[in-house]
């Protein structure tokens, strides 16, 4: 019988930080999501920057614990075929009050201009950092640099973040709920501008347009050529209220800046002066001349 004879087991913090493991060679993450399901990633590094393995199970954590049961495919090749391990959650008494992680990312070494993106992600517990980090982080061609702290409202915190740069919130909800159940949320400045997306490893651009609606570019590459572009038009009856747009995403919008109307320059007396000129030329009020009838 599968998981009926125990041999070792370890406890993970689950709080949806990276944690060093004793050896002080490897690391990991463990989360718990809003939606029931525990991730426990392996890094084969000390810094969680290697991914050596990732193990997700659904519905756990229902009661006070809660357990599940995997085969097979959690143990190495060597012994696959006679292996099991059981993944339980503990310590969910009470009211399971969430916790928000945001990681910031920028584009800067400095990490002091307003960031490219905000990923904030919805855990059972959260520690911030005890000084700031802005840390590289490498994915290919691309290096952006990272900070993170804990937050508790995804909206004010962007506004902080961004100041007066534009931005789209992005929030993402359980598939299925109708945008009941938060899953996550992506916040993505929004000037115009090409930025590295960490999330998908792609690149995006976001215009607004005129009447409110919001387009959405997303690009292969760092490029941003126009010709590799998809592009989402999200109109103005889904920001900035709670319409639920493709049945799991919420937007909020703070992109009137780029929107502003362009000031006139005043005209002066001068261009008013050649204004009536051309209109009212002096001819026509000069009183005719006089005239003479003669008849016969």
């Amino acid at each position: 019988m599968w998981c009926s004879q125990i041999q070792s087991v370890t406890v993970y913090i689950a709080d949806g930080s990276c944690q060093s493991n004793t050896d002080g060679m490897t690391s990991f993450v463990a989360t718990i999501s809003v939606d029931n399901q525990a991730t426990l990633v392996k890094y084969s590094d000390a810094f969680c920057g290697s991914v050596n393995t990732s193990t997700s199970v659904d519905n756990v954590g229902n009661d006070t614990f809660g357990a599940n049961c995997v085969w097979g495919s959690t143990c190495s090749s060597s012994d696959a075929s006679s292996c099991s391990k059981r993944f339980s959650v503990g310590g969910l008494g009470g009211s399971r009050s969430m916790a928000s992680k945001a990681v910031m990312v920028y584009d800067d070494n400095y990490c002091d201009e307003p960031p490219v993106q905000l990923v904030v992600t919805n855990q059972m517990a959260c520690s911030s950092p005890v000084s700031p980090t802005c840390s590289a982080t490498s994915t290919g061609a691309n290096t952006v640099y990272e900070d993170y702290t804990c937050i508790d409202d995804v909206a004010a915190f962007a506004a902080f973040q961004f100041g007066n740069a534009p931005y789209l919130i992005v929030e993402n909800f359980v598939n299925g709920t109708k945008c009941g159940t938060q899953q996550s949320a992506v916040v993505y400045r929004a000037d115009e501008g090409c930025y590295y997306n960490v999330v998908d490893g792609t690149s995006f651009r976001i215009f607004p347009n005129v009447g409110g609606s919001v387009t959405i570019a997303t690009y292969p590459t760092s490029s941003c050529n126009d010709y590799e572009a998809d592009y989402v038009t999200v109109g103005a009856k889904y920001l900035n209220t709670d319409e639920c747009f493709n049945g799991m995403l919420r937007l909020h919008a703070n992109m009137t800046g780029l929107l502003s109307p362009v000031k006139q320059t005043p005209s002066t007396e001068i261009d008013y002066k050649a204004r009536e000129e051309i209109m009212f030329p002096g001819w026509l009020w000069e009183p005719a001349p006089r005239r003479v009838f003669e008849s016969s």
